[in-house]
């Protein structure tokens, strides 16, 4: 992850410990590495915790291209998640 992310302190930190500031970071000026956990998290469980801090996030505050990548991640995933 991006080195200026900071998460909760816990002994194993995953993409759900980071907090709304942080991700928004990683979406706005992360690489497609960076973007990796989070895009895995939203497949996992597209209508989790973090597909939906991820939706607040490009809805409150789009970014140019990033922005309807992540909705449209997600839309996808929440559409093949339906249809299992």
């Amino acid at each position: 992850m991006i080195r200026s992310v900071r998460v909760n302190h816990t002994s194993s930190p995953t993409v759900r410990d980071i907090d709304i500031v942080h991700l928004e970071e990683i979406l706005d000026r992360g690489s497609l590495e960076d973007w990796r956990p989070v895009l895995e998290e939203i497949r996992k469980s597209p209508d989790g915790e973090v597909a939906r801090r991820v939706e607040d996030i490009c809805r409150m505050a789009p970014m140019y291209g990033t922005s309807p990548f992540f909705l449209t991640w997600i839309e996808r995933s929440r559409s093949l998640d339906r249809s299992d």
